[in-house]
């Protein structure tokens, strides 16, 4: 019971991480809560009864953690991203000459301060892209690095579906989860007008 419910507790912790700042962050509550011993964050953890022997198990597991998590991510200079979260505050060093005018021109734009305070962070630079789109591509090319699991679980739930309704069958399984897992709204009306219409005779 308390090794699973130790379990579900660290994936809902590990659930959570999508940004390289909440990465260092994890190592660093990784280490607390191994050096204090102290299990409060995890919640359902904590609603078993602890033994010394499960103690120990789960601040071994914390000491891989911590150490896996330096091994895959290692320690990335954020500051000389800083440029991403607010174009607007200032141009960062060792740039081309082309992306330093886009920034100049991205700070001195009123209408796109209005759009940053406004859009999400990826939204804004996928519509700057059209303006400035040296800047807008160094930028997405970092958001595409911290894509959260989410579309991953959901194209797995959308892929059981489908072999589930067809009976097992997935021959067209690229163009079948395209259709279940794209944002883009169907226009029905244009499908239709693309398609002959059966004629009886």
């Amino acid at each position: 019971c308390t090794k699973l419910a130790y379990l579900s507790d660290i994936c809902d912790h590990f659930n959570r991480v999508n940004a390289i700042d909440k990465i260092h962050s994890l190592k660093k509550e990784l280490g607390v809560w191994k050096r204090q011993g102290n299990f409060a964050m995890f919640i359902k953890t904590n609603e078993c009864n602890l033994k010394y022997s499960i103690t120990s198990l789960i601040v071994d597991n914390l000491t891989d953690l911590k150490d896996k998590l330096h091994h895959y991510f290692l320690n990335i200079n954020t500051k000389d991203y800083n440029w991403i979260r607010n174009p607007f505050i200032s141009i960062p060093k060792n740039v081309k000459f082309i992306e330093e005018e886009e920034f100049i021109d991205i700070k001195n734009d009123r209408s796109l301060l209005v759009m940053y305070n406004n859009a999400h962070l990826s939204s804004f630079y996928i519509n700057v892209s059209k303006i400035c789109p040296t800047v807008a591509k160094e930028a997405l090319k970092i958001f595409l690095q911290f894509s959260t699991t989410y579309i991953c679980e959901i194209s797995f739930f959308a892929m059981l579906l489908i072999k589930s309704y067809k009976r097992g069958s997935f021959k067209m399984l690229d163009d079948e989860l395209r259709g279940s897992l794209t944002q883009i709204p169907t226009n029905v009306k244009r499908i239709c007008l693309s398609k002959q219409s059966q004629i009886s005779y």
